[in-house]
């Protein structure tokens, strides 16, 4: 992953991933309006931050990123395993205010040009998904919930249910989530991944006299590479969240009271 400038703000992208066809970025926290706690980029309005304030830092972003905030589409993300279709009626829901959010979902696809589907976090992982050969994007937000349903797989199997998405046509960027290092788990959650993946590869879990470690991202790939997704069209995968304190939100870190940042999928109209 490499970061860059725009306009004064750092966004984080992944070279190889995608081509022409598309925009992707994740957000950092810095160069935004918000005040502390949700210094200064914080781009969700459900944390309780002034919502002018995150309309300006969202605006900034989608400037910086090159894309229409008002053509993007925004979830109410309850770390479920549903994933939302965005057809041409429901292009721009949650961007410009929380009122016509996509309720209850965590996975958005859509294959519409010219719009964009983002995706906020602050620890979980960001999943990134374009099929550039039915000009078809998602993304998926998956907590350790979402990754123990493996809703990365589901939004695919969705994909290739809508517009005949293969998986070994995919390309994934596994954004800033979280790592090994931080994400420390109680047995409850190690037992639950033992039982609802039995028969999978459990490499992502580690034990330490510390206690059981759980690396989302390398349980994430693995899940993608399991339904053919090859490994070399996999990027990403090695920003914590919790350990760059500078440059990211961290849910866990800060106690629970933080902003948010977005990751960001459009299809160049």
């Amino acid at each position: 992953m490499r970061a860059h400038v725009v306009n004064g703000l750092t966004i984080v992208s992944v070279e190889g991933f995608g081509d022409r066809r598309i925009v992707h970025g994740f957000s950092t926290r810095g160069g935004g309006t918000s005040k502390p706690p949700f210094s200064s980029l914080n781009l969700a309005y459900h944390v309780g931050d002034d919502p002018q304030a995150v309309l300006k830092n969202r605006q900034l972003f989608f400037a910086a990123l090159g894309l229409d905030l008002a053509r993007s589409t925004w979830a109410e993300q309850v770390h479920g395993a549903r994933v939302a279709v965005i057809d041409r009626a429901e292009v721009g829901r949650g961007a410009l205010s929380a009122d016509s959010v996509v309720p209850a979902t965590d996975a958005l696809v859509t294959n519409i040009p010219g719009t964009a589907l983002a995706i906020m976090t602050a620890d979980c992982v960001p999943i990134l998904i374009f099929d550039p050969v039915r000009g078809a994007i998602g993304a998926v937000h998956a907590g350790w919930r979402g990754t123990l349903a493996k809703l990365a797989v589901k939004a695919i199997w969705t994909l290739q249910e809508v517009y005949g998405t293969q998986p070994s046509d995919c390309q994934v960027v596994i954004g800033p989530a979280i790592g090994p290092c931080c994400f420390q788990v109680g047995p409850e959650v190690v037992e639950k991944f033992a039982k609802h993946w039995a028969g999978d590869d459990l490499t992502f879990i580690s034990r330490s006299a510390q206690g059981w470690y759980v690396d989302l991202a390398r349980a994430n790939s693995l899940i993608l590479q399991g339904i053919g997704i090859s490994d070399k069209n996999i990027f990403g995968g090695s920003h914590c969240t919790c350990c760059r304190s500078q440059q990211y939100f961290s849910y866990r870190r800060d106690q629970g009271r933080t902003g948010r940042m977005a990751a960001v999928i459009g299809l160049v109209e």
